[in-house]
């Protein structure tokens, strides 16, 4: 055991560039640790229960760094609803709270699910100062194998310039992709999430993790969008609207079941040799998901009869029921605690059939028309013949709807 007074802490700054070939050209990623460098440094003060008159310079210097920038702007996006925002000066004052008697989250959402990731880290500097410490040591091929795994789930080899930065992260979300406002790829990895049950860096989790979110920095859908003209169609269009509900599915059940090696009920892991690369409290909510997959199947048959059928659609109503059953909102209906929701879950079961019974080109071929995706997974459904496999098929009348879509 280390005792407070025993803890060291090494900060060697890891800032290095890594260049990987891609089909069109070169595309890039660099890596820095710098921000955790300098967080690492707050937290063994707190630790040490140092005074704020310590504490706060450490905090100031820690949060000049582009990385805080970004989460900033990303958690302050105004796409983002307002109970799931949160700003560097709340952070700010949370983070200095923690030199006094109480925590203070003022109710903030974000502060209050990252405030017990911050108490551990406070308790145990030690294990996240190791963590990085083995980030510093990952192989460049290990890089180069997630960079390989993205691209070769695209339909198209994009040309990309990321910035991955390893942060102790403001809002809690444990990894991210955001483009920010001058044009950058980012991603972010948050080293509070990067500890197994047993406190250990999970080599498996940050590969299959940073694979995910350079998929989603290839924007797998640009062809579909730019096909049906999407920017141009009415709000009002059926097409939109079918997009709109299934975009998210598809965006997310790729990467999920692509990159992070997601399991279903209807086909297996795509690499059989490696582990789902998902944090304890997801291993929880897809092993629920599972075992409620015929249910969450006939959720979306209706939905989409409603999106397809109904002579009026109320957008605001339609995107709140949404939000309540497929998003991570859901767990606050339900009284459970949900970080991915039924959204991941469904798009890899979609997409996992086709890969299984037609193979990536039939996936790839979905991407670029996601009117195809119900009568291919149909077609899958009854070619791999599951047990009660009727159960899972989509109404007939409502593929050839979703076929017939048009801008028009």
């Amino acid at each position: 055991m280390i005792l407070r007074s025993q803890v060291r802490v090494l900060f060697i700054p890891l800032l290095f560039f890594l260049s990987v070939s891609a089909a069109t050209g070169q595309s890039q990623m660099h890596f820095d640790c710098t921000s955790a460098d300098a967080m690492m440094k707050v937290l063994l003060a707190l630790h040490q229960h140092a005074a704020a008159a310590t504490v706060d310079p450490l905090l100031e210097e820690a949060l000049k760094f582009e990385a805080y920038r970004v989460s900033h702007e990303r958690y302050t996006d105004p796409e983002r609803s307002k109970e799931n925002q949160v700003t560097l000066a709340e952070f700010r004052r949370f983070m200095r709270s923690f030199s006094g008697d109480r925590v203070d989250t003022r109710n903030n959402r974000r502060l209050v699910i990252t405030k017990p990731l911050y108490d551990e880290a406070i308790a145990n500097p030690d294990k996240f100062q190791k963590a990085l410490e083995t980030i510093r040591s990952f192989a460049s091929s290990r890089f180069q194998d997630s960079f390989n795994l993205a691209l070769s789930w695209l339909p198209t080899t994009p040309q990309l310039d990321i910035h991955v930065w390893v942060l102790f992260d403001i809002g809690g979300s444990g990894a991210w992709a955001f483009r920010t406002q001058d044009g950058k790829q980012n991603v972010g990895f948050n080293v509070l999430h990067l500890l197994d049950d047993q406190g250990e860096f999970d080599v498996e989790l940050f590969a299959g993790t940073l694979a995910h979110e350079i998929h989603h920095l290839g924007d797998p859908l640009s062809g579909y969008f730019k096909a049906t003209q999407y920017d141009r169609l009415d709000d009002a269009s059926r097409l939109k609207l079918y997009t709109d509900y299934i975009q998210a599915m598809i965006t997310e059940g790729m990467a999920m079941k692509f990159c992070n090696n997601a399991p279903g009920v209807l086909s297996p892991k795509p690499n059989p040799e490696r582990d789902f690369a998902a944090t304890r409290s997801n291993l929880a909510e897809w092993a629920e998901f599972q075992g409620q997959f015929a249910e969450i199947h006939r959720r979306a048959v209706k939905d989409l009869r409603k999106i397809l059928g109904s002579p009026e659609i109320d957008r605001e109503e339609l995107k709140s029921d949404y939000d309540n059953y497929w998003t991570w909102r859901a767990g606050q209906k339900e009284g459970k605690t949900y970080t991915l929701g039924r959204e991941y879950y469904y798009g890899t079961e979609l997409l996992g059939v086709i890969n299984i019974a037609f193979g990536r080109e039939a996936v790839f071929e979905c991407l670029l028309d996601m009117r195809k995706i119900p009568s291919l997974y149909n077609e899958g459904v009854k070619k791999i013949r599951p047990q009660e496999f009727d159960q899972y098929l989509y109404p007939e009348d409502t593929v050839k709807m979703i076929q017939e879509l048009s801008a028009s």
